[in-house]
């Protein structure tokens, strides 16, 4: 087995996945993915080995990124000391930290990421919402979307817009990058590197 580390992520999440490892130059990072199902069902190791295949088994470690959608991802023995799940609440926190997306959603933001945005009409059907119920339930509990713009490109603010128009929701979009994304995977994959430094010696 190549001494590889894995890193794990929804499919909503895997562009930013894939642009940081780039801009890092990791070569010996392997970006792996998801369903975007949001725990419907849940996600487990099995099922991500299922979809990951070939990629999955390459790596000598695998770290698992996700929200609530991860929190039963369960490790047996033969698995605990090469996979490790790292559970974020919500989710979002990967990209600029718990306390400040904690403070969007308490001023009643929906927040929006592009690989979300790329696909929002296909999730809204899978979450079985038609315009009309998607403004009602929408509208019910909150204020605004915000837009966390991740990765710049100019559609992403004509989905945004055509998202807060279809759902009767104000829009905003707050340019994150992906400055804290790449600091949280750095310190992942330094904390791996140590600890294997440690057994060694």
């Amino acid at each position: 087995m190549t001494d590889k580390i894995g890193i794990a992520v929804c499919s909503h999440f895997f562009h930013e996945l894939e642009e940081a490892i780039r801009i890092a130059a990791w070569d010996r990072v392997v970006p792996l993915r998801f369903p975007a199902l949001c725990g419907k069902p849940p996600l487990t190791l099995e099922k991500l080995k299922t979809v990951s295949g070939p990629r999955f088994d390459a790596c000598s470690f695998v770290h698992i990124l996700g929200g609530n959608c991860c929190r039963n991802i369960r490790t047996d023995p033969t698995t605990a000391t090469s996979v490790q799940v790292h559970v974020f609440n919500p989710c979002f926190s990967m990209f600029a930290g718990e306390t400040q997306i904690q403070s969007l959603c308490g001023e009643g933001a929906y927040l929006l990421t592009p690989g979300w945005l790329a696909v929002w009409r296909n999730q809204l059907r899978f979450d079985g919402f038609d315009r009309e119920s998607a403004r009602q339930f929408y509208g019910e509990c909150l204020k605004s979307a915000v837009f966390l713009e991740t990765i710049d490109s100019p559609q992403n603010e004509v989905l945004a817009r055509e998202f807060g128009e279809y759902v009767n929701l104000p829009f905003r979009t707050l340019k994150i990058g992906l400055e804290y994304f790449r600091l949280l995977l750095r310190c992942i994959i330094g904390e791996r590197e140590l600890s294997k430094a440690y057994r060694i010696s």
